[in-house]
């Protein structure tokens, strides 16, 4: 119950927090804003891979502690900015309201839906990633633990420089052209394991890397471009990203666990001598592609 109470919480929380940002920042500078923003919660995360387990072996409840009082802190924080915003003014009344809202913003617009399509792709590649890739280099390559960590922290290091340039990007290209691009570079990058289990291959981690944060930066960003100029369904856009994002985060690792129970049997590629493992970056390569028409049509 308190693991439902949770998400409930979080997915409540994150709706509003991301309304806020059509609000807050001028239209010229929104790739930049969410790259800034991409940086800072790639730092966020590797302070927490970093300090997560020295805490875990000093108190087992510390993290959790911990992390309540930060999120409680910056809300408190965030909260006592916002009072009196003018740009917030007369923000508060929506055009449409709650799932209803949601679900009224998606049959208004063709590019809406198409979008959605694309992102629940995109995050459940990367789910599909996020979800089984310690268990690849751990299980399916046996790798130690030291090793995956190193590799692990190359991603990391490749977020804190991806996510400002992919919104630098995006301000002077547009977002749609580079998104397509970090989709077949993400897409190749996820090649080789299908073909080989040498490790050297784990150097060109961070341009894949790098794609991939992109694919986690720029989509809100295209979500705003496609709201009409006066709208203010700011939160029902906010709803369907998160929506979107929720049914990719579902399907992505269902759909690897899947091809890694299956395939691991298979004496093909390198699937056998991964336990099924590298099967995962099959999964998440097929999304990819299939999210490419969607993206396409986008006229932004």
């Amino acid at each position: 119950m308190c693991l439902v109470a949770f998400f409930i919480a979080y997915f409540v929380y994150y709706a509003p927090y991301y309304a806020l940002y059509p609000d807050l920042v001028p239209y010229e500078v929104r790739g930049r804003s969410q790259g800034f923003q991409g940086a800072l919660r790639s730092a966020g995360l590797l302070l927490a891979m970093g300090t997560g387990g020295l805490m875990l072996s000093a108190w087992q409840e510390l993290p959790f502690v911990a992390s309540a009082a930060v999120v409680l802190a910056v809300t408190l924080a965030l909260f006592s900015q916002l009072r009196g915003n003018s740009a917030l003014h007369g923000h508060q009344v929506a055009t449409a309201r709650g799932f209803a809202g949601t679900l009224e913003f998606v049959r208004g617009s063709v590019a809406v839906r198409r979008w959605a399509v694309a992102n629940a792709c995109w995050e459940a590649a990367i789910g599909s990633l996020r979800t089984f890739v310690v268990l690849y280099f751990t299980v399916g390559l046996g790798l130690s633990l030291l090793e995956t960590s190193a590799a692990l922290a190359l991603v990391g290091v490749g977020a804190l420089i991806a996510a400002p340039v992919a919104g630098a990007l995006a301000d002077h290209y547009g977002p749609r052209p580079v998104m397509n691009v970090a989709v077949w570079v993400f897409t190749v990058g996820l090649l080789p394991p299908l073909f080989t289990t040498d490790t050297v291959y784990v150097a060109a981690i961070v341009p894949v890397a790098f794609a991939a944060v992109v694919l986690m930066t720029l989509p809100y960003v295209m979500l705003m471009t496609l709201l009409p100029a006066q709208s203010r369904a700011h939160g029902a856009a906010a709803g369907l990203f998160g929506l979107s994002r929720g049914v990719g985060v579902l399907v992505g690792p269902l759909l690897a666990g899947l091809a890694i129970e299956v395939m691991r049997s298979f004496d093909v590629l390198t699937l056998a001598d991964s336990k099924g493992y590298s099967s995962i970056f099959a999964v998440s390569a097929a999304l990819l592609l299939a999210s490419l028409p969607f993206l396409r049509n986008l006229d932004i």
